[in-house]
């Protein structure tokens, strides 16, 4: 009785753990690119110019001018300027001017991407070959034997029912 429950167990765990399919074979990849371009331009400034006129008080009767050197005056794009002033008459005038210029610039850009790639890897499929003689034989006989089987099966449950004078139905 032990035995019977054993290997019914046994089978029955058998079944839990039969064959399965092959699953597909994902693969990832991860890329990073990062592109760095210099660019460069040119920035044409127009040329200008500014005029101040301006009235000098008088002190005690004479007009005071606290001069300073405005031609050593420089812009921040170390050019000097043409500065004119003159004080005539009580007035002072002051006339700047600038040349048009050319101003070259240049900068980096960086650009970066990221690439992901998914692979996926079927599994091979199966090709049917066709049974060799030998394969074909043995299913034949296993079709046989089984047949076998179970008629002996019946023979025998047919006995049991004689023996136990039991009426078949």
């Amino acid at each position: 009785m032990k035995t019977k429950i054993k290997v019914s167990i046994l089978a029955l765990t058998s079944l839990f753990f039969s064959c399965k399919t092959a699953k597909p074979i994902e693969q990832e990849q991860h890329q990073k690119i990062i592109e760095t371009i210099i660019r460069d331009t040119v920035v044409e400034l127009q040329a200008d110019s500014t005029f101040y006129r301006a009235l000098i008080e008088c002190k005690n009767g004479k007009p005071i001018l606290i001069e300073k050197n405005l031609k050593d005056t420089k812009t921040k794009f170390k050019e000097s300027l043409k500065i004119n002033t003159a004080l005539s008459n009580g007035i002072l005038t002051v006339n700047c001017k600038q040349e048009a210029k050319r101003l070259f610039l240049q900068w980096k850009e960086k650009h970066i991407r990221e690439l992901n790639n998914k692979t996926i890897i079927m599994p091979p499929k199966l090709v049917k070959k066709p049974l060799t003689w030998w394969e074909v034989l043995w299913c034949s006989l296993g079709k046989f034997f089984s047949g076998v089987f179970f008629l002996w099966m019946i023979f025998k449950a047919v006995q049991l029912w004689k023996r136990l004078a039991v009426p078949l139905p």
